[in-house]
């Protein structure tokens, strides 16, 4: 998520979309509430002091046409799920972060 964060829709990680859909169903949120603590907020070069600042990235950068058809080209979807799908996952996944 970090790399997303930084590079948004530069980005060229495409299976870290995967990755990062995947792994939403199975992580301790309140772990990743500390990792995103650590890593994310509590570091001055990153530019996300909270979970709506990285849905508001992660929306923004889902948004930008290129982006999604960069992504939609690649070959990393190892688990043949649709983009759309996958995309909105990952933003509930987040939103639920703010429940926790």
């Amino acid at each position: 998520i970090r790399s997303l964060l930084k590079f948004g829709f530069f980005s060229t990680r495409y299976k870290d979309i995967y990755y990062i859909y995947y792994l939403s169903s199975i992580v301790n949120k309140k772990k990743i509430i500390k990792t995103l603590e650590i890593l994310i907020f509590d570091d001055d070069k990153m530019k996300e002091n909270n979970i709506n600042d990285i849905i508001e990235r992660l929306e923004s950068t889902f948004d930008n046409k290129t982006y999604i058809e960069r992504l939609s080209l690649s070959d990393k979807n190892w688990l043949g799920v649709s983009i759309n799908n996958v995309i909105d996952e990952i933003i509930k996944f987040f939103g639920s972060l703010n429940n926790n």
